[in-house]
């Protein structure tokens, strides 16, 4: 009810035990290029919450 859903759900899933693991191979070099690709494009609110 906070307007914050995202950020804890995000927190949540941060702690769950098979999130504490290593990154799958191919990550650095595939996935996450596509993740930060658009991040020019993110708004930042006055709390430092990026908005898409």
């Amino acid at each position: 009810k906070d307007g914050h859903v995202y950020e804890k759900m995000t927190a949540m899933a941060e702690q769950e035990p098979l999130n504490q693991t290593m990154v799958a191979d191919g990550y650095e070099e595939f996935i996450r290029p596509l993740i930060h690709k658009g991040k020019k494009n993110w708004k930042v609110d006055q709390n430092g919450v990026a908005k898409l």
